[in-house]
Parts: structure tokens; C-alpha cells; sequence
């Protein structure tokens, strides 16, 4: 599970520690259930529940832009199956050569949501060989200093064609690099935290 949480410095360390309390609820409690059952979709359900129970206890305002983007995972040995539900944020993944995405719902976790909003959860084949990749927005949000331009996500997933073939070690320095020349090129300096995932299966 990758999330992106709301906020900077204090607000979102509040955030992050919170969020982890409640993962550790959610997992304890779906722990005991048929795997075969499970959907990653459950996860998000079961946060925005949470998440919004907390921030409306004490005022109907609290919990205005207070929550987080993210995708879950769940690889299924068993049905050979890769799961997926996402909060405001893809996945991407290679499979033979080509680059997919798999499409997420277009609401966060926590806010502007309905307390018993459904997230959907989709699958894929899994295959050998496979590659998935997970990333928060802060990587294709990073501005050019110049235009004041996104890196943007068409060039994002170019950058993930382009190098794929690589080993995950070589991509990750490549992908280090390019955020780093794009960053001083543009004098700008980093917008947003980054968090950016390679599986190879």
C-alpha cells in the first residue's frame, strides 16, 4: 500500500502517525478473514470509514482537505492474480514489453467523500516477468521553472518505457537523475514528497 497524505510538515506528521494506528486496525481485523475473500478495495473502505469518524467527532467542518490518496495491492499466488483498488491514483505496470494503466476511482480517502463511499478493485493476469509501478503525485507534479510546466504524467510513463528493461536498481538511479536535472534546471525547488514503487514479479 502506497498512500499520500495531506499536508506538510506538522499537519501531515499528524496525519501519517494517525493513519498508521488506524492500518494496524484494519489489518488486525481483516486478518482473520478468507484471503480468498479480501479485496484491496476493503482497505479503502475501511480507512475512509475511520478517517472520516475521527475528523467529524467534534465539528462537521474537521475534516475539510484532511485524508489521502493511495493504492493497494494484493498479489495472489493462489488465482495468480495482481488486485488493485486506488484512491485519485493509477497503476501503471509492463507486461510483454508494454506499458498499461489501470485506472482508479477519482476520490480520496477522508475527504470530499461520502463516509460509505464503495472503492472498486480490479485485477490482472499475473505474469512472469511483470513489472508494476506505484507512485505518489509529487514526481510528475514537480514544475519547471521555466514555464512553471509539470513534469507530468505523459512523460512520466515515457520515462517508464524508455528504461523498463533495465534492472530495478539501474531504473531507480535513472529515475533519481531525471527528477534532479528537471529540479535544477528549473531552479524550483522540490513541490512535493515523492514515493515511487518498482515490482518486478
Amino acid at each position: 500500500m502506497v498512500i499520500d497524505c495531506t499536508g506538510h510538515g506538522v499537519h501531515g506528521a499528524f496525519l501519517t502517525m494517525l493513519c498508521e494506528v488506524i492500518y494496524r486496525q484494519i489489518v488486525g481485523k481483516i486478518s482473520s478473514r478468507n484471503f480468498d475473500e479480501l479485496e484491496p478495495s476493503d482497505i479503502l473502505n475501511e480507512f475512509n470509514r475511520a478517517l472520516i469518524e475521527v475528523f467529524y467527532a467534534r465539528s462537521s467542518n474537521a475534516i475539510e482537505g484532511k485524508g489521502f490518496d493511495a493504492k493497494v495491492l494484493l498479489l495472489c499466488k493462489k488465482e495468480e492474480t495482481i488486485k488493485f483498488s486506488g484512491a485519485k491514483n493509477p497503476l501503471f505496470f509492463l507486461k510483454n514489453g508494454t506499458l498499461h494503466k489501470i485506472e482508479e476511482d477519482n476520490c480520496s480517502v477522508g475527504y470530499n467523500v461520502e463516509k460509505d463511499f464503495k472503492f472498486s478493485s480490479k485485477s490482472i493476469k499475473m505474469t512472469k516477468n511483470i513489472k508494476i509501478y506505484l507512485a505518489t503525485d509529487g514526481f510528475w507534479d514537480q514544475l519547471d521553472g521555466t514555464k512553471k510546466l509539470p513534469f507530468g504524467k505523459k512523460r512520466f510513463t515515457k520515462m517508464i518505457q524508455e528504461h523498463h528493461g533495465m534492472s530495478m536498481d539501474a531504473q531507480r538511479q535513472i529515475y533519481l537523475d531525471t527528477l534532479k536535472h528537471y529540479q535544477e534546471k528549473s531552479g524550483i525547488t522540490r513541490v512535493d514528497d515523492v514515493t515511487f514503487v518498482g515490482i518486478t514479479l
